[in-house]
């Protein structure tokens, strides 16, 4: 390969396609890591949602009628 004149030319061309392929790699894996943990947090935190909506007394007014009645 001639001397481009460029002193921070310092890898070859087919050296800079390998980086690259790389570097794509590495970002598609990377971000198959951050949408999986990003799921999993959303789903961790519907399910401790829904968890704590299980807790919560349901008062309506079916319960209105009945705890009227029942006094």
């Amino acid at each position: 390969m001639p001397h481009s004149g460029n002193c921070l030319d310092l890898i070859g061309e087919e050296d800079k396609i390998s980086n690259l392929h790389l570097l794509m790699a590495f970002n598609f894996i990377f971000n198959l890591a951050v949408n999986y943990a990003w799921h999993t947090a959303q789903l961790m935190c519907s399910t401790i949602s829904s968890i704590s909506n299980l807790r919560k007394p349901v008062f309506n007014a079916t319960c209105a009628v009945s705890v009227f009645y029942a006094n």
